[in-house]
């Protein structure tokens, strides 16, 4: 009797199937009844936003996705390279709700400036938010990224943010659950309670606590010896992380990154859209 004779299995694309039990990514855990914070970044940090049309249309896509899928929006702002979203997702819809965001607002952008390829980077990113005080600080670590950016010094300066609606300097769009913000985020038991006074006093010791950090500690101009004495050290920097890096290459065989996320940012998942 002839031996059986054993057949290899093919290699092609069914050997390259996933386990069932494999993922790409972590799934999100984006529960009906959930607070997120939310955001997304452009790709290759791209300036996603030109000019005020641009603004302006996505905040009209914004209220579209708030009123379809039943968001409650507490804080937004809308930077050139990104923008951040404080929401709460009564009926669940997160996931559906940001990729219908972005590519409608992508889509439109690429159109309107004759561009192509992504106009978003990574997908969105986001971090549960589950306490008072986890809730109050996104508030207002969303509201600030223009004063920590430097682009301005005061909240209420920058146009593309939920600040001057919330802290009463104009009348608060459609799609800003102020009225719930301001209770939410001043701890008050009743909204009314909340009036926007309070809601800027709780902006006013972190914004001045970035100003202290962002501003230098002399506002003398420095003499050419001192900028001369500067760039020489960063280009000695530069050079030792060169060598460094080319000898973590040539002895690992690839390159060893680093990646520096402040100590005082209490949302270091989200580095990236900065």
């Amino acid at each position: 009797m002839a031996e059986a004779q054993t057949i290899a299995p093919r290699r092609g694309f069914e050997s390259l199937r996933r386990h069932p039990d494999e993922m790409p990514r972590p799934p999100r855990n984006a529960y009906p009844g959930g607070f997120f914070h939310a955001g997304t970044r452009g790709n290759s940090r791209c300036r996603v936003f030109l000019d005020a049309t641009d603004y302006t249309v996505f905040l009209m896509m914004l209220d579209r996705s708030e009123r379809k899928y039943n968001w409650r929006i507490y804080a937004w702002c809308l930077m050139t390279t990104h923008y951040h979203l404080v929401v709460s997702i009564p009926d669940g819809g997160l996931s559906p709700g940001m990729c219908e965001l972005n590519g409608s607002f992508a889509r439109w952008s690429n159109l309107r400036h004759e561009r192509e390829d992504h106009l978003f980077g990574k997908r969105f990113g986001s971090i549960e938010i589950l306490t008072h005080e986890h809730l109050r600080e996104a508030c207002r670590y969303v509201v600030l990224n223009p004063v920590r950016a430097g682009m301005c010094d005061d909240p209420a300066e920058w146009r593309w943010s939920s600040y001057r609606a919330s802290a009463g300097f104009e009348e608060a769009p459609p799609y800003l659950a102020h009225a719930r913000a301001r209770s939410r985020t001043s701890l008050a038991e009743d909204a009314t309670k909340a009036a926007p006074h309070v809601y800027k006093v709780l902006f006013e010791n972190e914004r001045a606590r970035v100003l202290e950090v962002s501003m230098p500690t002399t506002t003398s101009r420095p003499s050419r010896s001192q900028s001369l004495s500067a760039a020489r050290r960063w280009s000695r920097r530069m050079r030792a992380s060169r060598r460094r890096s080319l000898a973590a290459k040539s002895t690992h065989g690839r390159s060893v990154l680093s990646t520096l996320v402040s100590l005082d940012d209490p949302f270091r998942e989200l580095a990236y859209l900065a």
